[in-house]
């Protein structure tokens, strides 16, 4: 059940359903550095997704994970980016904006050979209604 309080919608959380991809791999042009300037890199992202539930389960009343998989794949030919942040938060805008049905997202980009396999850097970058 989806409640108005002070126009802002407000979710039973049994009324709520949850799309995941993860693991998306693509090569994209991020970094700050020179040498990562110089070709793209790989970089793995997962993304999370909370939804109000439709009334009737149909292929046209639920969220679909392959237009966010194609949102996701999209920023391989994008220019060269610095920052990881930025790919998460435009991410993020891109796929809320794309379905209104989408109550929050939450994504998670990072870079597994920035340091050879010894670290993991990576960003998680949240928006939308994560009040229930």
């Amino acid at each position: 059940m989806i409640l108005q309080k002070n126009r802002v919608k407000i979710y039973n959380m049994n009324d709520i359903y949850t799309i995941r991809l993860e693991k998306i791999e693509c090569l994209l042009r991020v970094g700050v550095f020179d040498h990562e300037k110089l070709q793209p890199q790989r970089v793995v992202i997962s993304v999370e997704c909370m939804a109000a539930q439709p009334s009737e389960i149909e292929p046209d009343s639920v969220v679909r994970y392959d237009t966010i998989y194609y949102l996701v794949r999209e920023w391989e030919k994008r220019p060269h980016t610095e920052l990881l942040e930025s790919i998460a938060a435009n991410l993020v805008s891109e796929i809320m904006a794309h379905d209104e049905r989408i109550i929050n997202c939450t994504l998670t980009i990072s870079k597994p050979e920035i340091f050879h396999g010894r670290a993991l850097p990576s960003i998680v970058w949240r928006a939308g209604n994560f009040n229930f």
